[in-house]
């Protein structure tokens, strides 16, 4: 058996620690990684609420907006003022003139107005205008057959009608519908109300209009009428 050198052994003793040293470290420091890598919530601090702005309020210009969307209330029954078309001109026979109102109550119109009476036919706007401007009333039905005796009686009580007053059917308004004009001025029933029929006639006949001149005695019939009924 060979004998070892003393010095030798004494350097190789030292040696073995050190390197058991690292081995050690390793776990360590493993061990000590985890919470490093994965830190939780720190349970002291809170998280701050979310805020949540108002919707801005509206601006005047959007308030009227919206009420305008809104329904109007009805209008008040009666007499309705419109307005007065800028002209008053005769026109060629024949020839259609635009209105601002059905039925019309002013505006340009035909050189020929009608008679007088109770006509149930069609008569054609534009030579009732004529007869607005002197001051006559126009009532214009679209009725049955026993609304149209109704409204045919009623007229008959009231004096005024036979010098002022021209009865046509009229399919422009709705059925069941009595509209009276005068010039600038309207009244628009459902049905035949005499009350209202009266008024109207009481109120307007010879008063409106830029002339004064009855249909008792001039103008023309309407076709197929031998005269007014």
């Amino acid at each position: 058996m060979k004998l070892q050198h003393p010095l030798r052994a004494a350097l190789v003793l030292p040696v073995i620690p050190l390197l058991a040293i690292p081995l050690l470290i390793i776990p360590i420091l493993a061990g000590c990684a985890s919470p490093l890598e994965a830190p939780g919530p720190d349970p002291t601090i809170s998280e701050a609420p979310e805020t949540t702005h108002p919707a801005p309020a509206p601006t005047p210009d959007e308030t009227a907006a919206v009420a305008e969307d809104t329904p109007h209330p009805p209008a008040a029954e009666g007499p309705v003022q419109h307005e007065i078309m800028p002209t008053r001109s005769h026109v060629a026979e024949g020839v259609p003139v635009t209105y601002n109102s059905i039925p019309p109550t002013s505006g340009n119109h035909w050189p020929q107005w009608s008679r007088c009476g109770f006509f149930p036919l069609r008569i054609p706007d534009e030579r009732l205008v004529h007869n607005l401007e002197h001051g006559n009333i126009v009532v214009s039905f679209n009725l049955t057959t026993s609304e149209v005796g109704r409204l045919r009686k009623a007229l008959e009580e009231i004096d005024l009608s036979a010098d002022w007053g021209i009865s046509r059917s009229y399919e422009r308004i709705p059925t069941g519908t009595v509209a009276l004009a005068a010039w600038g001025v309207s009244d628009t029933m459902s049905g035949v109300i005499p009350e209202r029929i009266r008024s109207f006639f009481a109120s307007f006949a010879g008063e409106e209009g830029p002339e004064r001149i009855p249909c008792s005695g001039s103008g023309v019939v309407p076709p197929g009428m031998g005269r007014a009924s």
